[in-house]
Formats: C-alpha cells, structure tokens, sequence
C-alpha cells in the first residue's frame, strides 16, 4: 500500500494506519511491515514509503503474477475492514452442501466404475434401502406376465 493524492469526496476514506486496534506496525529495511487482527481475520500489508502514524489515503499496486486474484480478494477484504464492513468469505471457500454433493458425487463414480448398481450406490451413500413392500413391487412389474390361473387372488402378498 502507498499513500496516494487525494480527491475530495466522501467516497476516499482517510485512515492513520497506527490508530488501529488490534495493529502489529515492525519497521524493516524496505518499510513498514503491519499485521492487523480484526474480526477474526488476519490482515498483512506492507508501506514501502508511508508512515503509519500519518493520515493518508492509500492505494494498492498489485502485479499481474498467477497470485492476482487472490491479492485481488485480499485487497478487498482489507478496504472493507478499514470501512468497519464485515470482510466476506475466505478466498475460494466452498458451502458445505456444494462440497457435500461432490464429496457424495465422486464416491458415486467410483462405485459405478467398479460395475455397482444405481441401486446399490444409493442405498450406500444416501442411506436407506428399499422396504419389503417396494420390492414386492418392483418383482412384480419386473416379472414376465403370469398366466390366468395364477392371478386368481390365491397369492399372499
């Protein structure tokens, strides 16, 4: 981060680094190095040619490396922490029943590659299996036709 020159609006907010609470300021040899504990998230940023006692309007410069997006997402989550907005989800996080399903979906793939029924993947990974009564049903649409005599009600189900 960089001070950068400001503009009048209500929009830039002006922020003195060093007046956060829960702030960790080192001084190094390349600047000033600050770890910031808000809301049980852990924000790191670096001020290569700023003081961090002085009110200033900051600005980012992030390189176009393979990390962008997540500098991107790191960015963000910091800018709304200063505005005292809740910082959002963790990079790339995935909701519990979207990572259920696919937990659930590659397990199904494998059992259907080892030659397992439809049938059998559901009882085991969904949990139940068929009543007496459902295979009572699927035996008889399943059967070849019965003769007459046999369909006279004298069968018990």
């Amino acid at each position: 981060m960089s001070p950068v020159q400001h503009r009048d609006g209500a929009t830039e907010p002006i922020v003195t680094l060093a007046h956060l609470s829960g702030l960790d300021l080192r001084r190094a040899a390349d600047g000033w190095h600050g770890i910031w504990h808000v809301d049980g998230v852990t924000h790191q940023f670096w001020l290569p040619q700023a003081v961090p006692d002085a009110p200033a309007f900051y600005g980012t410069f992030l390189p176009m490396d393979d990390f962008y997006d997540l500098r991107v997402h790191a960015a963000r989550r910091l800018w709304r922490s200063i505005k005292g907005r809740s910082p959002g989800p963790d990079f790339r996080t995935m909701p519990a029943q979207l990572r259920q399903f696919h937990i659930l979906s590659l397990r199904a793939l494998d059992a259907r590659l080892r030659g397992e029924s439809y049938r059998t993947i559901a009882e085991v990974l969904l949990g139940f299996a068929r009543s007496r009564r459902a295979s009572r049903a699927y035996r008889a649409r399943c059967s070849p036709a019965r003769p007459p005599s046999r369909l006279s009600g004298s069968e018990e189900y």
